[in-house]
């Protein structure tokens, strides 16, 4: 039995953002062929990066919840409320496929105590995991936010693509780089 093949290359974009995308199956010669592809096809605006930019990102828990809770929908203000009570450090709202969302973010030595609460409260999480978070994350230029939304299409149409870390402010592109992957039941 062959390991599975993983690979993760930096890429720089507009707006002084910073992509590491990692994917599996793919080797490093196949992901750096389809970014380099995906990037041409949008334009100006990226390149690729032989730097490390990881330590410009730290390790933070990240649970993400269904808005919808004893059949009752949670506004921002709910949750937002719930996040404070918990030391949460941020919460973000997104849409899905018609499904709203809840990502809760928090601290890599609360995360287990973090998850452990949120589930024994009801919640319907979706997944949970560490993930990379940018410790100061970059604003996009309006002008520039297209062609971060083509680039998250063309990532988020790659199977193969399994995760992707970004230094944007959350909600300054109206869509997430990679989709939901919810663990079938």
């Amino acid at each position: 039995l062959q390991p599975v093949k993983t690979a993760k290359i930096t890429l720089l974009g507009p707006s002084g953002s910073v992509f590491i995308i990692e994917s599996e199956g793919l080797s490093q010669k196949k992901l750096l062929e389809f970014l380099t592809t995906s990037v041409y096809k949008i334009g100006d605006g990226f390149q690729l990066s032989k730097n490390d930019y990881s330590r410009t990102f730290e390790d933070k828990g990240v649970i993400i919840v269904s808005a919808i809770k004893a059949n009752k929908t949670l506004s921002l203000d709910e949750i937002e409320e719930i996040c404070i009570e918990l030391d949460c450090d941020d919460v973000n709202k997104f849409e899905e496929d018609g499904a709203t969302f809840y990502e809760l973010v928090c601290v890599r030595n609360k995360f287990a105590q973090l998850l452990a609460i949120v589930e024994k409260k009801g919640f319907s999480v979706k997944c949970s995991a560490l993930e990379l978070r940018a410790i100061n994350p970059v604003e996009i230029d309006k002008h520039e936010t297209e062609k971060i939304i083509q680039f998250y299409q063309m990532l988020r149409e790659n199977e193969s693509i399994t995760q992707v870390y970004a230094n944007i402010k959350p909600n300054s592109v109206p869509i997430r780089p990679v989709k939901l992957k919810v663990p079938t039941q």
